[in-house]
């Protein structure tokens, strides 16, 4: 059975049922690589082929219910000892809640459930290789936390910008490793949660309100998660932010608009963010 060892640099908050009691569930695990299947891929067709789903019949399926063809398992390495983290560092107003610590350490494993295919095994290496170095695990993993990690892999920058050049990540999806190191992972994730409020669903853009909610937003219940996605990498130099700015359809809404509000309220993100050249964005 193939398997992968990975480890959280940030604190993880993702629970089952009783949200006091933190644990990595291959059930979350699979919505994070539904996500990355369809970043990857983009029609529905890879994500039934990998994961199954409930209108089978619309993707030349003979039922709607359609079976995963992956089946994954979890085994945490060592015991989990969980504590309470700031949700938001730079805001302990926030409040607190349970997670995982940084360090803890996770085995993934998987097999097929449904006949072999060559082509399901090669997507789901490719999601899960996007899932381990751009993605996360749990709540707030747009905002760096969650972050999970190859155990063992310090790469340098260009390394791993020339291993992501194997994904088929759209033009309109752009990865960027930011310029600031840090020894310490929870230094990069205040710098990653210490953006601007979202404005909801308006779109003028005066009083922070930016067109087209590059920064997502929650508003009751309406929300818009952020496709500005931010995690914390391990480098050979040092711990980063990798950003991953993603305008699929234009879902990426008015970034630049969104750097310059950054800028206006001195936020560190802001000067990371145009180092790396998303200011330059088309």
């Amino acid at each position: 059975m193939p398997a992968i060892q990975l480890e959280f640099l940030t604190p993880c908050f993702c629970a089952g049922v009783d949200k006091t009691k933190p644990e990595v569930r291959a059930a979350s695990i699979r919505g994070q690589l539904r996500f990355w299947t369809r970043l990857l891929y983009g029609v529905a067709d890879a994500e039934y082929l990998l994961f199954g789903g409930i209108k089978g019949k619309l993707h030349g399926y003979a039922d709607e219910a359609v079976a995963s063809g992956i089946v994954f398992r979890v085994q945490t390495l060592g015991s989990l000892q969980p504590r309470s983290f700031d949700l938001c560092p730079h805001d302990s107003d926030k409040g607190q809640r349970p997670g995982l610590p940084p360090g803890t350490c996770f085995e993934l494993r998987w097999f097929e459930r449904l006949r072999h295919s060559d082509d399901r095994i090669a997507k789901l290496n490719n999601v899960l290789l996007a899932w381990e170095l751009l993605g996360g695990l749990g709540a707030r993993t747009t905002r760096a936390a969650g972050s999970v990690w190859p155990v063992d892999y310090s790469p340098a920058v260009a390394d791993f910008m020339q291993r992501l050049k194997a994904l088929p990540i759209p033009s309109s999806v752009r990865v960027q490793v930011l310029g600031r190191t840090e020894t310490n992972p929870e230094t990069l994730r205040k710098i990653a949660t210490d953006t601007v409020k979202g404005p909801g669903r308006n779109s003028g853009a005066i009083k922070g309100v930016l067109p087209g909610n590059p920064l997502g937003f929650a508003s009751g219940q309406e929300r818009k998660a952020s496709p500005l996605k931010l995690k914390v990498g391990r480098f050979e130099d040092g711990c980063r932010l990798v950003a991953v700015a993603d305008n699929r359809d234009g879902r990426g809404g008015d970034l630049l608009a969104a750097i310059r509000a950054l800028q206006l309220r001195e936020k560190p993100l802001a000067e990371l963010l145009v180092g790396a050249g998303f200011t330059q964005m088309r």
